[in-house]
């Protein structure tokens, strides 16, 4: 099991490298950086001493970098989460399907921020197949911390189809954020959620998108 330890460790730094990079702009960078951290998890998850560990009943321990100013707002006009996430490698609470969620979840950010930045319907629909995949990581998960992660890859998951014009799947991106909204935001005020990246600002802005989005009228991108 040191050697797991060891190769959890790695991963976790691997992402805080990818974040950093996000948080200076090199999209290409910490997409090079994050799919090593998650060929290394991949290799952990076939390992035989990981069985039951694949998720935890405890909450986790994560938190968020800052973007810079000139590139914090993705768009005027609907909320996206824009903060790459860390987290930390416990012994005493392994949970890989979280540690691959804060991956999946930053992989999707960098193609998110390169589909902005570049206005290509091709990256806004691999971000949004990686918020996902995030999302169904954690899937059941009650704690705080997990569940504030997937109303954010729920909420950008949404924007990346209004941006490609999707707007089935952009109703139906509203919908399961507002039916989990007012849930994970009561799990955000209990006590033992200090250690979420999220503040309620956060969640007030998920709840603006939902009251605030109408249907679209603008040309989606090409």
């Amino acid at each position: 099991m040191a050697m797991i330890m060891e190769q959890l460790q790695e991963a976790a730094r691997l992402n805080s490298v990818g974040a950093s990079r996000l948080a200076s702009n090199d999209r290409s960078g910490a997409v090079a950086i994050l799919k090593t951290a998650i060929q290394i998890m991949d290799t952990i998850s076939r390992a035989p001493e990981v069985e039951g560990h694949i998720r935890s009943n405890k909450e986790q321990v994560a938190g968020a970098l800052d973007m810079p100013e000139s590139c914090a707002v993705m768009d005027d006009t609907f909320f996206v989460y824009n903060r790459p996430l860390l987290f930390q490698v416990s012994p005493q609470a392994l949970d890989l399907g979280f540690y691959n969620a804060v991956l999946m979840f930053n992989l999707a950010l960098a193609f998110h921020q390169e589909a902005v930045h570049r206005g290509q319907a091709a990256k806004f629909q691999k971000a949004a197949n990686l918020y996902h995949l995030c999302y169904n990581l954690l899937a059941g998960d009650a704690t705080a911390c997990s569940g504030a992660l997937i109303l954010a890859a729920m909420n950008n998951a949404t924007h990346a189809y209004l941006k490609i014009g999707a707007y089935d799947k952009f109703r139906e991106g509203l919908q399961d954020l507002e039916q989990h909204a007012a849930y994970y935001a009561a799990l955000q005020s209990s006590p033992s959620d200090a250690a979420a990246p999220f503040d309620a600002k956060h969640f007030e802005e998920f709840f603006l998108n939902i009251t605030l989005a109408q249907e679209p009228t603008a040309a989606p991108c090409a």
